[in-house]
């Protein structure tokens, strides 16, 4: 009888955490799903299967007369059924769960979904592999009035994180276990890899599946853009820059944060960093409570010496088809009121939730002063202020290092900052 061909190991990776780390749980998932499996050793040997709750691509169903952690029970892989399980901390530990359908064996309530995730595993008859890691990056909380209900909550959540903690520590203060410290999302990711593969290796050696099958590629075609910029598209094979994506995020983390600059010389990639590092970061959730962004880019040179007409023809394409103009009609107007790109961007989010964003991403801003007529360069900087004011819009002009700049910027927005 022929042989069978020698099947891939598959793993089963649980991923728990709060939604403060939302953006390291992207990167787990983009992790197993599109790197690993290239990884020289692993590849075309082993497969994952991510369980998570908030998975884009098949979320946890949660029913009405369910708890959330009722539903992740229910139609979720629990954590003890899987081989590796990944707990993420940073500022919270997450919501305690209801005391007459949770209690550990002892009878003392557990403090989050998160803690009843990592029992869970911790205590299986056939163990998986659990590690915790620890953000230990200082989240920015307000503490003008300790006695706000919001700042009290943020305090009391980084004290339960901190209890947590010392399940790995015994009375006399030695070692029951380990975490994993770390200070940036690119860091977790860089760390988690290391790990993983120390432990797939480990198993693939007892294992010998001998297999040398490559799986299918994740991108078709050349990985060379050539002299243009990586466009969003292309932000599955764009590296290298993760710790900057990682500054870039924790500026925009700040509500008050609305203008944000990346400066550096012509062609060291500032167009590439926001199109394929930072922007699909943003789309996979990086920050809590602002889970859909909306981006719309513009080149203030694009048409010419209007910069208004250069982002009116993106508008135009992307309007409801009630309110749709000529671009003609849309710069017109913007540039007789630039208070009204708010209007537009309102309509844009229209239906949308409370946390869909808009990006207004003004690429090669250094434009506005060397390439169109200066009768608009006051008016257009004045659009982008307001842009700046609007708590759902966001500025983000990568610029080019011009004597102009500190004169643009202050033009532009009092509490401009930008990266160096």
């Amino acid at each position: 009888m022929p042989h069978s061909k020698p099947r891939p190991l598959h793993f089963r990776v649980f991923l728990a955490s709060p939604g403060d780390v939302a953006d390291e749980r992207a990167l787990v998932r983009r992790l197993l799903k599109e790197e690993l499996s290239y990884d020289p050793f692993l590849r075309g040997r082993v497969t994952f299967d991510v369980v998570s709750w908030d998975d884009p691509a098949a979320p946890t169903p949660l029913p009405a007369r369910l708890t959330p952690q009722e539903a992740v029970i229910r139609f979720e892989t629990r954590p003890s059924e899987c081989d590796i399980v990944i707990v993420v901390l940073w500022s919270r530990l997450g919501t305690h769960l209801d005391l007459a359908k949770f209690r550990k064996a002892n009878g003392e309530p557990y403090l989050s979904g998160t803690e009843w995730e990592f029992e869970d595993a911790w205590n299986a008859k056939m163990r998986p592999e659990v590690f915790v890691y620890w953000r230990t990056e200082k989240p920015k909380i307000e503490l003008d009035d300790p006695d706000d209900p919001i700042v009290a909550e943020h305090l009391r959540q980084r004290r339960l994180v901190k209890q947590f903690i010392k399940h790995f520590m015994n009375q006399d203060g030695s070692f029951r276990g380990s975490v994993t410290p770390y200070d940036t999302p690119t860091a977790f990711k860089e760390r988690l890899a290391t790990d993983l593969k120390r432990i797939l290796h480990k198993r693939l050696d007892k294992a010998d599946t001998g297999l040398t099958v490559p799986p299918a590629p994740v991108w078709d075609g050349s990985p060379y853009p050539g002299l243009r910029a990586f466009t969003l598209k292309e932000g599955p094979i764009f590296y290298g820059r993760g710790r900057e994506v990682d500054a870039l995020i924790a500026r925009l983390r700040d509500p008050a944060q609305r203008f944000l600059a990346v400066v550096g010389a012509s062609g060291t990639g500032k167009s590439s960093l926001v199109q394929a590092g930072l922007i699909p970061r943003l789309q996979d959730g990086a920050i809590e409570g602002s889970q859909h962004w909306r981006v719309i880019t513009c080149t203030p040179g694009a048409t010419g010496e209007n910069p208004f007409l250069a982002l009116a023809v993106k508008l135009e394409h992307v309007l409801p088809a009630h309110v749709q103009k000529s671009s003609f009609e849309i710069a017109t107007e913007l540039a007789e009121a630039p208070q009204r790109l708010t209007e537009r961007g309102g309509m844009l989010l229209a239906g949308q939730t409370d946390s869909a964003m808009l990006i207004l991403f003004i690429d090669q801003l250094e434009e506005l002063f060397t390439g169109v007529n200066p009768k608009y360069q006051r008016a257009f900087a004045e659009l982008l202020a307001h842009a700046a004011g609007d708590p759902r819009l966001r500025d983000l002009p990568p610029v080019w290092r011009t004597p102009l700049l500190a004169h643009a910027t202050k033009a532009v927005t009092s509490n401009w900052t930008g990266l160096r």
